[in-house]
């Protein structure tokens, strides 16, 4: 089975109709978030109530990583490397301390270069 760590714009996109699951790895995949990125897909302006409760079905059925030292750890050394906000940088942090890739759509992540950072995309 395929291990995948979902960012906030995979997830947005997902729930807005704009992404497939098999494009982010198939029914077939594990799928994990940070922490980060759960609040983040609740979050954002204008959620529906169809989309509210498409989120927390989906974030259902994914493992969710929590905040530990060790991502805090990797998040500080991605955010001072690479200048991107701090939520990102944590969840990229989530990808390389569980060393299985991210799934981005953010243009900005898929050009992110960082020790044990793989970034895919369906773009």
């Amino acid at each position: 089975m395929t291990k995948i760590v979902l960012d906030s714009t995979a997830v947005i996109k997902y729930l807005r109709n704009e992404l497939t699951l098999e494009e982010v790895g198939g029914n077939d995949s594990d799928l994990y978030i940070s922490v980060i990125t759960g609040m983040e897909a609740l979050a954002y302006p204008d959620i529906t109530a169809d989309e509210e409760q498409r989120a927390h079905d989906f974030l259902a059925a994914c493992v969710i990583i929590p905040l530990n030292r060790q991502v805090q750890k990797e998040a500080i050394q991605f955010r001072r490397s690479s200048r991107r906000k701090l939520p990102d940088s944590i969840v990229a942090a989530t990808a390389v301390v569980l060393g299985i890739p991210l799934f981005s759509h953010d243009p900005h992540m898929l050009k992110a270069s960082f020790p044990g950072l793989t970034v895919v995309s369906s773009l």
